[in-house]
């Protein structure tokens, strides 16, 4: 299948009037060639697609299960290579992935390899990734299917004073003694927490009190593939404003699953979104109302004014339009879709109504 992938990518090679181009973003090698090192955030290896074949270079550390790879060391850095390479195959421009590779590597690349230019390219191979395969998409929704267990499993043990770090580590140990990788760091908030965006319970000691809200974002991996899942909880019985607010929000969301479909724009869902928030009564929220998921939990396209491009047949997206009333408490619901040809599938199962514990 890789093979299928890098032949796409050669093929683009004339339209961006490039002779190759060097993939750093560590989710677009795995992507081509099964390939992972063990720190997404630093290049630890590259790969170098020329029109003609496809190679990968790491160092030592590592045994790729790919074939054609070179190693780089002290005597032979990847500039090295890359001039060999280059001689070979009579190339003359390379494109570099713009989103990825760092200034100073660039720096590097052009100093060490004067007689190459070095084009900067933007989502190249993720253009490509963003059309999920029948074989991507039974992964993610397994990682679905995995993300549903556990919600239930965690759900059911959450208790007036625990702290948020102790039902985020627990979300975490239930997934490691399964072997399940997390797609981030699970998001537990409680009381007035829930209104922080994106919050994060390392940063804080609170304890779950009686009748307050509480918001779970996760999400696991199966086979490199990631889901993406928030739910909302309370710990006895929500206000009046909560469980009204909480009832808007989910007719907003389920209106928008109904809305997004193979053909419309991102922005023209996005605009949908926030056209039923202010209908609702509820306040605009302050990030996208979705976003690609796939090797990366959050990959574009993403569901924004931004970007007017067309939805179409395998993209994958979790939802999430929220609400957050600043200081008092928050919510979001999210869920992982997949636009097929006819319809919109849900690939998170797990209950969306109000859970009392």
């Amino acid at each position: 299948m890789s093979r299928d992938r890098i032949a796409k990518v050669q093929k683009s090679l004339v339209a961006h009037k490039i002779g190759a181009l060097l993939v750093s973003d560590f989710y677009n090698i795995l992507y081509l060639t099964g390939f992972k090192t063990s720190v997404p955030e630093e290049h630890e290896a590259f790969l170098l697609v020329t029109k003609k074949e496809a190679v990968l270079f790491t160092d030592r550390r590592y045994k790729p299960n790919y074939k054609p790879f070179l190693f780089y060391s002290r005597e032979k850095r990847l500039t090295g290579h890359l001039e060999e390479i280059s001689k070979k195959s009579k190339v003359k421009k390379i494109g570099i992935e713009g989103d990825s590779l760092t200034v100073s590597e660039y720096q590097t690349l052009s100093k060490k390899l004067p007689k190459l230019s070095f084009i900067a390219t933007v989502g190249v191979v993720m253009e490509q990734r963003q059309i999920k395969d029948s074989g991507e998409i039974e992964k993610i929704r397994q990682a679905c299917k995995l993300t549903d267990q556990c919600l239930s499993a965690i759900s059911k043990t959450i208790k007036v004073g625990q702290t948020e770090k102790e039902v985020a580590f627990n979300i975490e140990q239930w997934a490691k003694k399964r072997g399940c990788d997390l797609a981030f760091s699970p998001q537990v908030a409680s009381g007035r927490n829930t209104a922080v965006i994106h919050y994060e319970p390392k940063d804080s000691n609170r304890r779950i009190q009686k009748n307050s809200l509480i918001l779970i974002d996760i999400g696991l991996k199966y086979k490199d593939y990631c889901s993406d899942v928030s739910r909302m909880f309370v710990v006895g019985t929500p206000t009046k404003k909560q469980q009204d607010s909480y009832v808007k929000l989910l007719q907003v969301e389920e209106n928008v699953l109904k809305k997004i479909a193979n053909g419309k724009s991102l922005k023209e869902v996005d605009d949908f979104c926030r056209n039923e928030i202010k209908k609702n009564g509820l306040p605009d929220f302050f990030h996208a109302t979705g976003h690609g998921v796939g090797l990366d939990v959050h990959e574009p396209p993403v569901v924004s004014f931004r970007d007017e491009r067309m939805i179409r047949e395998g993209n994958v997206f979790a939802i999430e339009p929220g609400a957050y009333f600043d200081g008092e408490f928050g919510m979001r619901i999210e869920d992982t879709i997949v636009i097929l040809k006819n319809k919109v599938e849900v690939l998170t199962k797990f209950p969306k109504k109000l859970l009392q514990l």
